[in-house]
């Protein structure tokens, strides 16, 4: 079998981000020729082939899909064994999506696979001048190798850090012969932050930049540098009984076996005298992966919950809590949100106990510098783009007892909030408890009165840029089905995802504005849009009476 004569055997991993060149490259580098991948041709999670540039040597090509939606699952086959071939496209890059295009994924295989060896590739450069391709590569490697030495000299403080931590006598402190969990931690914390100082990947020296239209051109040499990058694995064979299940397949009589004449040849060659098979240690692995994940889907589970790649949604009592991560430049930001009919010390409850469990994961990650703000309110219901964030700390003080309102912030000195607003809401008596809700109602009454409803509208009104802004703000994690039923493409969805990954905002308004501009406007779309809604498996009629309330339609 040609197979038993492949000795050099490896991985390779194309990666990166959404319509990078991927698959046209991969084909470029197995056909040998150009095959420029269509939109309908694009990868869907993930494409696995088999590529056999020389005759002894054998490669499993892992093309991944770069939507965001995917990207949940790539650390399952990211490996320190395997070539990974980070590819971007030159056109769109810039040095303010440096992080999108390059550096996100970078982290991702350093983190996941240590030690791997990583190979950088740039595409579409018959579309960018020589002189632009040359400065943005130089921008690149530069930005590349400043944030893995930044990230080098965190290891190394945050090392030292520890070990002066765990030489302080208090910190050896022993109770009934057992460590303090407190000297537990840190030393775990040790150890990984010395597992990644001791791994870190190489980072590329340079960058293959490529075409695969026509000319094909700097493929030959991308070509001949993995092939040469792939030989230096150590020669090595699969095991026997691989062969031995594949001979008798070979044998069969029928040119496609059911499944279960497969697993009976399976069992057969396992259990044949002589044969070691070895194929239960990556699914005793896997379940142990699985079980030490189950923890932490129980710390909003008291209610029914809707999780989602960069959130989690979730139901208590009479509340609903909203997490979401955002990134932002170099940082991610992870935003709490909840809202309730009328308890709000329930409310407070939800915030504080997210907070407590993200702060004591927080404290378990390397290099981790986390801050902590609390948006002012008064700010968010008078819709201000940049509202005013009060210091965390007064999450940590008690309400101050009998004052009911307090001098708002910077952002509307003048006026006054009430106090349940900025300090939690908890540990206090009944009439205190109803004084601070009567502060609270009656604030909200009449900042909505002025600020919220805005004025009122004819009924094109809610296809308008500002109406679809209203309606984009009220509308949840559901909003792709309505777009979906309203008659916008599944494309047209993907495509405003990819292009604001972290803002979902920006994807509903996008999608609302596509959906007026498609086809006329007018009594019948605003029909349409409020009937769906409306309907049972959107299930927003609230939303429906508030724009009908705040349009005046009938």
């Amino acid at each position: 079998i040609r197979l038993k004569e492949a000795h050099h055997r490896w991985k390779m991993i194309l990666i990166g981000a959404a319509q990078a060149g991927k698959t046209s490259l991969r084909q470029a580098l197995m056909l040998g020729k150009s095959k420029l991948t269509a939109e309908h041709e694009r990868t869907w999670v993930m494409e696995r082939h088999l590529w056999e540039p020389e005759s002894r040597l054998r490669v499993q090509v892992l093309d991944f899909g770069g939507h965001h939606i995917y990207q949940a699952a790539h650390h399952l086959f990211l490996s320190s064994d395997a070539l990974h071939v980070l590819v971007f496209d030159l056109t769109k890059y810039t040095s303010q999506v440096y992080e999108d295009l390059i550096g996100h994924w970078l982290d991702a295989i350093i983190d996941r696979a240590a030690g791997a060896k990583i190979v950088l590739v740039g595409t579409h450069c018959d579309l960018c001048s020589e002189d632009d391709v040359k400065e943005k590569v130089d921008e690149i490697l530069r930005l590349m190798h400043r944030a893995e030495q930044r990230k080098c000299q965190e290891i190394e403080r945050e090392i030292k850090h520890i070990l002066e931590e765990i030489d302080k006598p208090e910190t050896k402190e022993y109770s009934s012969g057992i460590p303090e969990i407190g000297v537990g931690r840190l030393e775990e914390k040790l150890k990984e932050l010395q597992k990644m100082r001791n791994s870190r990947s190489e980072l590329p020296q340079n960058i293959f930049v490529v075409s695969c239209a026509d000319d094909l051109r700097g493929v030959k040499d991308l070509r001949n540098y993995l092939i040469e990058v792939l030989k230096t694995k150590p020669a090595s064979q699969l095991p026997g009984p691989w062969f031995t299940f594949l001979e008798q397949i070979q044998q069969a009589e029928e040119k496609v076996i059911s499944w279960e004449s497969a697993l009976g040849i399976f069992q057969q060659v396992r259990t044949t005298p002589g044969q070691r098979w070895q194929g239960n240690c990556a699914a005793s692995q896997i379940t142990s992966q699985r079980n030490s994940a189950e923890p932490s889907q129980k710390t909003l589970s008291p209610g029914p919950r809707i999780n989602w790649q960069d959130g989690v949604i979730a139901e208590v009592n009479s509340s609903s809590l909203l997490v979401v991560r955002e990134r932002r430049l170099d940082s991610t930001v992870v935003v709490v949100s909840a809202r309730g009919a009328s308890d709000l010390q329930e409310i407070w409850s939800l915030v504080l106990s997210v907070r407590r469990a993200a702060m004591s994961l927080f404290k378990d990650w390397p290099l981790l510098k986390c801050e902590i703000s609390l948006v002012c309110m008064h700010c968010v219901l008078l819709g201000l783009d940049d509202p005013c964030r009060y210091p965390g700390y007064v999450l940590e003080h008690s309400i101050p007892k009998g004052v009911y309102s307090m001098k708002c912030c910077d952002k509307c000195p003048d006026d006054s909030v009430p106090t349940c607003f900025v300090f939690p809401l908890l540990d206090i008596d009944d009439h205190c408890h109803q004084e601070y809700m009567k502060a609270a109602t009656d604030f909200i009454s009449a900042v909505s009165t002025d600020t919220l409803d805005g004025p009122q509208e004819r009924e094109s009104g809610i296809l308008s840029d500002s109406g679809l802004a209203f309606l984009a703000s009220h509308l949840g994690h559901n909003w792709s089905i309505l777009m979906l039923r309203l008659g916008l493409l599944q494309s047209k969805v993907e495509q405003l995802q990819m292009n604001y990954p972290s803002d979902s905002y920006r994807q509903i308004f996008g999608a609302l504005q596509s959906y007026r501009e498609d086809g006329t406007t007018g009594p019948d779309k605003v029909t349409l849009l409020l009937d769906v809604l409306g309907s049972e498996d959107i299930g927003r009629q609230d939303l429906v009476d508030l724009l009908k309330e705040k349009y005046s339609l009938s």
